[in-house]
């Protein structure tokens, strides 16, 4: 492997960790608003369904919103470079 793929692959692992580590947040978020909605410990897939609309008009969630699709973002542009090199 080459340095540049080296590289890669440790930025792509950074990356990840850091998408995942936001993508646990949201499951979190959402699940406490469903409960907050319904009262009941355990929501049902339209109580999620509603909490989801709610969480996505919420002006207060745009910074998690804005990391979430810049990171998911970022991680697509570093697969395609990776897709890239491994064909030069």
């Amino acid at each position: 492997m080459t340095p540049l793929q080296i590289a890669l692959m440790a930025a792509l692992g950074l990356v990840f960790l850091l998408w995942t580590v936001t993508m646990f947040q949201w499951v979190f978020r959402l699940r406490a608003l469903a409960v907050e909605q319904t009262g009941q410990l355990w929501p049902g897939p339209f109580a999620v369904g509603r909490a989801l609309a709610a969480w996505a008009d919420d002006p207060a969630e745009r910074g998690l919103k804005m990391r979430l699709v810049g990171l998911t973002l970022l991680l697509f542009a570093l697969i395609a470079v990776g897709g890239l090199l491994a064909r030069a």
